[in-house]
């Protein structure tokens, strides 16, 4: 059931959103499916991107599309075939990039973020598309986090950094969910040293993120038996 609406005000602190609606609100068909019970009445509200993508997406897109053709030796053709088909597999919805579409910024970089998932995940070389990487965009850095690759120069194998002091604590005595992290190769991390975090935080444009216990116990920094006993102790 869809309801068209505007948004008259919003409480930040209690989170009270106040809608006008543009047409009646079938109220007896809510009670059938409600039993009767309006308070039972739950909902998600969507909010459309009414931004058109942009022509840097595009390039940025084909661009990623490129680097995988060149470490798998699959057209771009095949590749554009297969992300789209994910894309509606996952959105419920088709995607196109042609001149022709109105696919929203939003769609596309859903878009976008599933080939750089693809590229992080089999560790595909992107030396073509890497300065155009949207590295201002969390997600990069996530990805980059996740999949250990520097947020600046995209080598591999590099160190989850924090950009909040743990004190004396030993790594093993942190509870890294609570930090923000990025994720520098040695010459960056020792760069991150020595020059200071806010100077090197405004030098690269780096965006900390913070990982979930699955994401932190995949790339080795936590493990399970540690989370649990940080869960026990929070809850004490």
């Amino acid at each position: 059931m869809q309801q068209p609406f505007v948004i008259t005000s919003y409480n930040k602190k209690k989170r009270l959103l106040t809608v006008q609606l543009k047409e009646d609100l079938n109220i007896d068909r809510l009670k059938t499916m409600y039993s009767d019970d309006l308070r039972a009445v739950f909902g998600v509200l969507m909010l459309p991107d009414p931004r058109r993508f942009s022509e840097a997406q595009r390039l940025l897109y084909w661009a990623l599309l490129g680097d995988i053709h060149r470490w798998s030796g699959t057209s771009t053709r095949q590749l554009n075939d297969y992300f789209r088909e994910e894309y509606a597999i996952h959105y419920f919805s088709e995607i196109s990039i042609a001149d022709t579409s109105d696919a929203s910024v939003t769609e596309v970089n859903n878009l976008i973020e599933m080939v750089l998932d693809f590229m992080f995940e089999w560790n595909v070389p992107f030396p073509r598309s890497y300065e155009i990487l949207p590295k201002h965009e969390q997600f990069y850095h996530y990805q980059c986090c996740k999949h250990r690759k520097c947020v600046i120069c995209g080598q591999s194998g590099a160190d989850i950094h924090h950009l909040q002091a743990v004190g004396n604590r030993k790594r093993s005595q942190v509870d890294h969910r609570k930090f923000p992290l990025t994720s520098l190769c040695r010459k960056h991390h020792n760069e991150a040293h020595n020059m200071g975090v806010t100077q090197f935080v405004n030098k690269y444009q780096i965006h900390p993120v913070y990982l979930n216990g699955a994401d932190l116990v995949r790339i080795g920094v936590m493990n399970m038996s540690k989370i649990k006993k940080f869960n026990e102790n929070g809850e004490q």
